[in-house]
């Protein structure tokens, strides 16, 4: 099998963006370990071409996914989760801070041993993670391990350092591409904000033995899902049956599990939380007067309404009847004209 060119860019490689307890990781894939014993002082790692191609031919060499970690409630666990649309636990953590719960909610500060941390919910977190096919470049003799970290701050600091240019204004080279792998130094930090440090020594160029080609593994076969009955069966333990079935009503294939004898599912007098609005009084502003002056309360008596004159009609009048018009004295218009001017 000849080696597949990496590409930068491949069909999910946009989908996401310590090691001795990895198990979301399949038992029988070689990791690379990060603890007290093993590579506490950081490691150099050659990252290995693309185990595959996506439907266009670019080269896939990393696998970008997401695991839900801090499940349970007395020994934190962490699942690999393909769809967070079908993980029991969003689904539960969706409806338990919905319906008004706040007994678990996260952003607790605890101090164990000295250190400080963030206790989380017991329905844990969804962090993204990304996985890498790597060998020792001072043993690849030793196969070819997998290099899972953190996608922020992690793969990240991979991903930041191709997406610049070098000195020239040119793009970086891949660090993985097999006939010129440039190594990168690998090390999680104890005690820090940022554990995770990633460095590429871009003059120290190698190139990869063909062998390992047939020895890389399929990300994409090297995780573990956790089925949905045992995710259901842990949150079903960690909460009351009321609370339990409060959040996971209307769950897909979700089935009735018998608990211990004289627990009832459901209390008979459960009542579920829910936000109620407090009706707010407006206040009515009453009449007030200065001392010893009361106030006069009577309402006036309407006033009688007003009869509108009678209409008549011009052609009914009795010219005798009506009073002398002042101008029929005068028998011509100068006379009347004469008149009004004097006056």
């Amino acid at each position: 099998m000849a080696f597949i060119k990496p590409s930068l860019k491949f069909d999910g490689a946009e989908t996401g963006q310590v090691q001795n307890s990895t198990p979301y990781i399949r038992e029988n894939v070689r990791k690379v370990l990060f603890n007290k014993n093993t590579n506490q002082n950081g490691v150099y790692l050659y990252f290995m071409p693309g185990y595959k191609a996506d439907a266009f031919g670019n080269g896939v060499w990393y696998k970008a996914f997401e695991i839900r970690d801090n499940f349970g409630d007395k020994y934190k666990e962490k699942y690999y989760v393909p769809n967070r649309n079908n993980d029991p636990a969003e689904y539960f953590a969706n409806n338990y801070k919905n319906l008004g719960y706040t007994q678990d909610e996260a952003g607790a500060t605890v101090n164990v041993n000295g250190k400080t941390f963030k206790k989380y919910p017991n329905f844990g977190r969804v962090t993204k993670r990304q996985i890498f096919n790597v060998v020792y470049a001072s043993n690849i003799a030793a196969g070819v391990h997998v290099l899972d970290i953190p996608s922020y701050n992690g793969a990240s600091q991979i991903h930041d350092w191709l997406s610049k240019t070098d000195i020239a204004g040119n793009p970086r080279p891949l660090i993985n591409d097999p006939e010129r792998a440039l190594p990168v130094f690998v090390q999680l930090k104890d005690n820090s904000s940022n554990p995770w440090y990633l460095n590429v020594e871009a003059s120290q160029p190698a190139v990869l033995p063909l062998e390992l080609a047939d020895n890389m593994y399929n990300l994409d076969e090297a995780l573990v899902i956790k089925s949905n009955d045992e995710i259901i069966s842990k949150l079903r333990d960690m909460y009351s049956g009321d609370v339990f079935d409060h959040c996971m009503d209307g769950f897909p294939g979700l089935r009735a599990a018998a608990r211990a004898p004289g627990i009832e599912r459901v209390s008979s007098g459960f009542v579920p939380p829910v936000q109620q609005q407090v009706p707010v009084a407006i206040p009515v502003s009453q009449p007030v007067a200065p001392a010893g002056v009361p106030i006069n309360t009577a309402i006036p008596a309407a006033r009688p309404a007003q009869q509108e004159p009678a209409f008549v009609d011009p052609g009914d009048i009795d010219p005798s009847k009506l009073p002398p018009n002042p101008m029929m004295k005068f028998s011509t218009k100068e006379a009347a004209a004469s008149f009004l001017s004097s006056n």
